[in-house]
């Protein structure tokens, strides 16, 4: 307690003073005891001047406006308000009266001054916290204002959590520590001390009341001091204020006693802040679990009117929210199946089950907004809100996994017609035993047995497996020798590949017959290895001149090469001057000596004379070292012995004339391979017609039918593969001849458009078609420019996801060269890759985008048929923003013509507006 409070708790001092001799003539106890607490020993020689001075000595005294008290008999000359240094707060009044005497009273207004300054503390935390965004930012904003009116300048607050405490916010040195780390301890007092605010404290005391403090300080440390002041609310400690008193001031017993006035006040106000953040975060993650939710989730009043209709459901069932809410359920349901569902919900209502899921439920048939229905399945729950029923229904369409089921089975069927008619023998049989349990009729041929023979037969009779290939299917790639029912041995690339079948491991076995290649590549392996020995490339040596100080440094190699002695001594200019032939010497010190004047680069190849007398041919490679004053400081390079690369040179001539014999030979290979398939082909294809078609008379089964179409499109798509072969083929061997006439590039267009556009239609992807007035003809092959222009086109609608937009342009530019620019809103490609897929059977890899049909050959054929038209393919794209490509045409490929009548300018096929 300050001093002056406890003189003054009782009663003010009153001190009398005589007007003539100006001393005091009287006082109270009060006065005498302030007087000597204040040093006062010689009473006689005490003025009211001298007394003022005396009780506001040390303090920031302050002279409040006179006034006149006349009307009440007595006058009042002056007041005085005082703060003193250890925080307290007095009022010196002088008045007199009728007798003139002059009284001074001496009042305490600590009291009244901690009571203004806890209502101006509290209401700048709660302007404070309230105006705070987080909570974390409203425990700062504690922090600062206490800091302000405290003076201290390190404290912490610490949260309650769990039956532990987390520090949550801290300031040293009146900032906030932003890279605070969090700590959790079950007690944050001791937790100040250990690891807080005082990194190596010791208690000395134990805080009393709901506000106390510690002294600390180890030895040699000055000694400083821990507010703890829990902020408590009647459901408990809500948090711990600590604070750092690092030089103690008299003041600091009014600041604690000030700290545990408002301490009750923020508890309150940061437990509604608390429990208001914690509401708003509720709230927030049920917005997000309704945003986000994959399902429909539709809550309904006791009259099964919609109350809540989330984002899914709004894109499930083709409504707005604003649209169906408020409304009978009925409005979400087929005419059909509204009664059924009605009964049942009312069923549900009466019944005791709180929930039904999905799964025990049967299909439900949903109405979307355009009038068409879809399969769905259900969950609902029932829930008592105030003695009303509010029903929760979860729906989820199966639209997508029907079609999904469907097409598997089509998938099944059709990739059992695959495997039949794969070039390469494929065997499914028993991981464990090896028994055969499938084989195709590749495989039936490899072996010379029918497939319905080896079914329960050893794979071994034909195959040696090891027991570890059987059980873990580890072969890959591996050339085994396959033995045939009549003895005879085939060379197959061979893999095997464990899979789980209906719960059983089966191994499934592929064999790719290679026996004319495996000859093929031992007589190319035998030559390879001629050609290797041939082509032995030689040592290379380095070598570095200093030419101010004429020191040429050489390697063991370079040594060698010149045929020098190992010792290391350097040589000079001179020196390798001597060894060039005498017919260079000239050439090659010219050379030299103007490269040190204008270059940078030094490369040039002569002969060399050893000591015994072997000419070399050398070629000598270097860069030229300079100053910045441009000045040569020295050389440095490599010296390589080429003489026998001359003659490897020679002997590699022959072999790379070989090399493209034996490449036109797999190229002619292709081809006529390619020829071979499509015979066939054309039979499945033209006969499977026939039977679609009914030509020859109505089929009885309709499946029949199906079967027959599935079977001419598959031909028809392993056609285009085989066809796109063919002309990567032909095109190899140079044996494709443009059939050049003039065309309609417009008319290109629209065709292809016309042929795509259904695609298009049903991923619901914009094409826009832009061709510029007055077009001229082009003069090229038109088979080759309708493949260009649907590969192009096809692949924009392929990699372009739903509800994107893909456009096509036909314009001239300055030069009259005509260009057609295709882009599309896709999936991009990165720049590594735009090179590569210009290659053969090279397809854009995208986790977004499922691995799309096709053998990889659209745009190597697209790049050669504008290639052989003398025109240029330009890519450019981004990855996920999209992709454009510009086939420009040379101006001597456009024919000047007029048109009678022109097409549209722009022509929009949209996805929902027409299919116009």
């Amino acid at each position: 307690m300050p001093t002056i409070e406890r003189a003054l708790r009782a009663a003010p001092a009153i001190l009398v003073f005589d007007p003539q001799s100006g001393r005091p003539a009287s006082m109270n106890g009060n006065a005498a005891e302030l007087l000597a607490r204040r040093g006062c020993t010689d009473l006689g020689k005490l003025t009211v001047s001298s007394a003022e001075r005396l009780l506001t000595a040390g303090g920031r005294p302050k002279v409040m406006p006179r006034s006149d008290g006349s009307s009440a008999g007595c006058g009042l000359e002056s007041q005085i308000y005082c703060r003193l240094p250890d925080g307290s707060t007095i009022f010196l009044t002088r008045v007199w009266g009728e007798s003139s005497n002059t009284v001074l009273v001496v009042e305490d207004a600590t009291e009244a001054m901690q009571q203004a300054r806890h209502q101006r503390l509290a209401a700048l935390i709660f302007r404070h916290m309230r105006a705070a965004p987080d909570i974390h930012r409203a425990l700062d904003s504690i922090l600062r204002a206490l800091s302000l009116f405290t003076g201290w300048r390190r404290g912490e607050v610490w949260m309650a959590k769990k039956g532990s405490f987390a520090l949550r916010a801290a300031r040293h040195d009146g900032q906030p520590l932003t890279s605070m780390s969090v700590k959790d301890c079950p007690d944050p007092v001791s937790a100040a001390w250990e690891s807080g605010l005082v990194q190596r404290a010791r208690s000395s005391g134990v805080p009393t009341g709901e506000a106390g403090s510690r002294r600390k300080g180890g030895a040699g440390e000055n000694p400083a001091e821990v507010v703890s002041v829990p902020l408590r609310t009647e459901s408990g400690v809500q948090a711990v204020l600590h604070f750092e008193i690092e030089r103690a001031k008299s003041s600091d017993t009014l600041s604690i006693d000030l700290l545990a006035r408002v301490s009750a006040d923020i508890a309150i106000e940061l437990e509604r802040r608390m429990e208001s953040e914690q509401a708003y975060a509720a709230q927030r993650q049920l917005d997000d679990i309704l945003l986000t939710a994959g399902d429909a989730i539709i809550l309904l009043d006791a009259g099964h009117r919609i109350r809540l209709f989330n984002r899914q459901a709004e894109k499930i069932f083709g409504h707005e929210a604003s649209e169906v809410v408020g409304k009978h359920l009925e409005v979400l349901l087929p005419e059909a199946a509204r009664d059924i569902h009605a009964r049942h919900l009312a069923s549900f209502g009466n019944m005791n089950d709180a929930a039904r899921f999905m799964g025990g439920r049967p299909e439900i048939r949903g109405r979307r907004k355009d009038g068409s229905e879809f399969p769905a399945e259900a969950s609902v729950s029932r829930t008592l809100i105030d003695g009303e029923a509010v029903y929760t229904a979860v729906v989820r369409d199966l639209t997508t996994i029907k079609a999904a089921e469907a097409a598997l089975v089509a998938s099944e069927e059709k990739m059992r017609t695959i495997v039949q008619a794969m070039p390469f023998g494929l065997a499914i049989c028993d991981a464990a035993g090896g028994t055969i349990a499938f084989a195709n009729r590749s495989f039936s041929a490899l072996v010379g047995a029918e497939p319905n023979e080896l079914v329960g037969r050893e794979v071994a009779e034909f195959i040696e497996l090891s027991d570890e290939d059987l059980q873990t299917g580890a072969l890959s790639g591996v050339e085994l020798p396959i033995r045939a029912t009549s003895g005879a041995i085939r060379w197959c690339m061979t893999a095997a590949l464990e899979l789980s079948v209906s719960g059983s491991d089966v191994l499934l076995l592929g064999c790719y017959d290679v026996t004319d290649r495996r000859e093929a590549a031992e007589a190319l392996r035998i030559s390879a290895h001629n050609l290797a020995e041939a082509e032995r490339i030689a040592h290379l040596g380095n070598w570095r001149w200093h030419v101010s100080r004429n020191e040429l440094h050489w390697s063991v190699e370079t040594r060698r090469i010149f045929g020098l002695p190992e010792d290391g001594t350097p040589g000079c200019y001179e020196n390798f001057l001597s060894y060039v032939h005498e017919s260079d010497r000239a050439r090659v010190d010219s050379s030299i000596r103007q490269a040190l004047v204008d270059s940078d680069a030094y490369c040039q190849s002569f002969d060399i004379v050893l000591d015994d007398q072997t000419v070399r041919h050398v070629q000598l490679q270097a860069e030229i070292a300079r100053d910045n004053d441009g000045c040569p400081m020295g050389m440095m390079g490599t010296v390589q012995d080429i003489t026998e690369i001359n003659r490897v040179r020679e002997e590699l001539q022959a072999a790379r004339i070989l090399a493209e014999a034996a490449d036109r030979t797999k190229s002619q290979f292709l081809a006529n391979m390619s020829h071979e398939l499509r015979t066939p082909l054309n039979a499945i294809i033209g006969f499977s017609e026939l039977m679609a078609l009914d030509v020859l008379g109505p089929m009885e089964a309709g499946q029949y039918r199906e079967y027959a179409r599935d079977i001419n499109e598959s031909g028809r798509i392993l056609l285009g593969i085989v066809d796109d072969i063919l002309s990567l083929s032909s095109i190899e061997i140079g044996d494709l001849q443009l059939q050049e006439d003039e065309c309609d590039i417009v008319a290109v267009i629209d065709a292809a458009l016309e042929r795509l556009s259904g695609r298009a239609r049903r991923r619901e992807i914009d094409i826009r078609r832009n061709a510029q007035p007055g077009l001229p003809l082009l003069f090229g092959d038109e088979r080759l420019l309708r493949q260009t222009v649907r590969s192009l086109l096809s692949n924009a609608i392929k990699f372009t996801p739903e509800g994107g937009t893909v456009s096509i342009a036909a314009r001239l530019d300055d030069n009259g060269a005509l260009q057609l620019e295709f882009q599309d809103s896709g999936i991009g490609i990165p720049a590594a890759e735009i090179e590569r897929i210009l290659q053969p059977f090279v397809q854009v890899e995208n986790r977004n985008i499922q691995r799309s049909d096709g053998a990889g050959l659209g745009l190597t054929l697209t790049s050669e048929y504008v290639r052989l038209h003398g025109a240029t393919l330009a890519i450019s794209s981004e990855v996920d923003a999209g992709t454009k490509v510009i086939v420009t045409f040379p101006p001597s490929r456009t024919c000047i013509v007029s048109r009678r009548l022109d097409p549209p300018e722009t022509l929009l096929l949209s996805s929902s507006a027409g299919r116009r």
